[in-house]
This record gives C-alpha cells, structure tokens and sequence, in this order.
C-alpha cells in the first residue's frame, strides 16, 4: 500500500492580517513555510507521493524551488481542497493506500510523529489516526454570552494537529457524506468520525508541531527555526 501526503496549503489565511498568504512568508532560514514543511516531508523516502493543494500554481512555483511534489488547485473551503486532491489522485491509487493529510503551515513536524502515527494505526487496527497535543490550560465552557457555565476536566481532552491519518476509501466515503448534509467540515477526523463512527486512535505528537496562524507565531516559528 502506498503512503501519500496531501498537503493543504491554499487557505486565505485572514487571521495572519498580512499582505502575503501566510503559507508563502518567509522564514529567517530563507524558506517560505510551506517550503520549510516540505523540506522536512522530503528529508526521508517515507512518501510515495507528495501532493500540495495550492490556490495559485504559478505563485507557487515562482515562490518555490521544489518540482518533486505534485500540485493540484484547491476550493474556497478545506473540505473542498480536500476533494480536489482525492479526484486528482483517483486513477493512481486504491481504496486502501495510506493518505497522510498534512497543514502546510506546520512546519515543524517531525518524521518520528508520523511514523509513530502510521505503526500506531496498523500496530491497533484503527480506522486511522491523528496527531494531537494534551491540553495544559484550565478548559472552561461558555455561553452564548461569554459566561462561564463549567470546567471541562481537561485529561479526556486534547488539540488536534496534522498528519491525520486515513485510508484513501475511508476519507472519500467520509467527506462525500458530509457533502450529502451540506456540512463544512474543518477537521478530517471529524467527518470520519461522523460516517463511520468508530474510535480514531490519538497520538501524542511535539508541542512544536505549530499551526501558524497569527503574526506572532512568526517569531516562534523563526526562533524554531534559529536552534
């Protein structure tokens, strides 16, 4: 069975408040983001096959210097790059190849996470996997109002990060469902967990496995980057 990255990287990135997409800004190592996690996807022959959804090819590839990964256009929603990928991969692949779905704006994961979330999953049969971090902060739930109405008892909860981990079947049997109930998925997991409702193992992955997203994410990305 092969073992593909699809690679997300064609958010508008809103949050970022920057005149560049925040996949395309450029680290203090002279690599945009984006080209900093595929440095680390391709430091090892793990991959089969490297795919990065992009809204623009031609500024990727004038921002880029990689030709060894695949591009396909994604859509104006995560679930809808997501589907572009999986038609784009339909005639090279079978329903049980290993579909690593990665943000393109962390990059700093490590090839340790994934390949101890790729033994977890077959290691326990799961349906698939994903990365998370344990909580650390008091959780609180809220109202509408912004009232506190509970504590959540933060040991049965933890943030998902990315890889996650499906078979190819599994994720386009999932998301076409939630396409079916008109719902806009943000999280992978989620959708399979929605359709197939079976338990997706976790995995602990490094606290370093950042989602850039704000500006100030930018500095510790870059002070990553300097050790």
């Amino acid at each position: 069975m092969q073992k593909i990255a699809i690679v997300l990287a064609s958010g508008s990135g809103k949050r970022m408040s920057s005149g560049i997409l925040k996949q395309y800004i450029k680290l203090k190592n002279g690599l945009s983001v984006l080209d900093n996690t595929l440095t680390k996807l391709l430091s090892k022959p793990f991959f089969d096959l490297i795919i990065v959804v992009v809204n623009n090819l031609n500024f990727f590839y004038k921002n880029s210097y990689f030709r060894k990964v695949s591009l396909c256009v994604g859509g104006t929603h995560r679930s809808t790059s997501l589907m572009q990928a999986l038609i784009y991969l339909r005639n090279s692949v079978s329903s049980h190849d290993w579909i690593f779905i990665h943000d393109g704006v962390r990059p700093f994961i490590s090839f340790h996470d994934i390949e101890n979330l790729f033994n977890t999953v077959e290691k326990t049969s799961s349906i698939g996997g994903v990365l998370v971090e344990r909580s650390t902060d008091t959780l609180k739930r809220v109202d509408s109002l912004g009232f506190i109405t509970s504590t959540i008892n933060r040991a049965y909860v933890a943030n998902a990060q990315t890889p996650q981990l499906f078979q190819y079947e599994v994720l386009l049997n999932s998301l076409k469902n939630c396409q079916r109930l008109h719902l806009n998925i943000t999280d992978e997991s989620y959708m399979v967990e929605i359709t197939y409702k079976k338990p997706i193992i976790s995995v602990l992955g490094s606290r370093k496995n950042i989602k850039i997203t704000y500006p100030e994410d930018i500095e510790i990305a870059n002070s990553f980057v300097n050790n």
